[in-house]
């Protein structure tokens, strides 16, 4: 399953967007979680220790963020995370590597939020 999503003219359509990615994030997280879960229960997998986590990132800093700029609305988006700021793409691989590694041989259909406690805080 695929799922892309294109949008145009970030800046310029930012208002409408913004509940529409909200809804749409928080959609593609349970879809994910369910995902996840259902695939590490298929005994074929399970038998080959392999194993099947989701990564779900919060607000993360990267050149894919720069159309939004750091303007107002993205200060108030960062002052909604517990934490006061947002994720370094280097944290988000670092979870990505331990997932992969063999210390994470045991840990399955788990969707794991990295988000600095944001969707803890809604």
């Amino acid at each position: 399953m695929d799922l892309i999503l294109k949008i145009k003219e970030l800046n310029s359509n930012i208002d409408r967007i913004e509940q529409l990615s909200n809804d749409l994030m928080e959609g593609l997280e349970s879809k994910t979680q369910k995902i996840a879960k259902g695939l590490a229960r298929e005994e074929k997998l399970a038998k080959e220790n392999i194993t099947v986590n989701a990564v779900c990132p919060g607000l993360t800093e990267t050149a894919r963020m720069d159309p939004m700029g750091r303007g107002e609305k993205w200060l108030n988006r960062v002052a909604e995370i517990p934490m006061g700021r947002v994720a370094k793409d280097e944290e988000i691989a670092n979870l990505i590597g331990f997932l992969s590694s063999p210390r994470a041989s045991y840990i399955t259909g788990q969707a794991i939020n990295i988000n600095g406690g944001y969707l803890t805080s809604r």
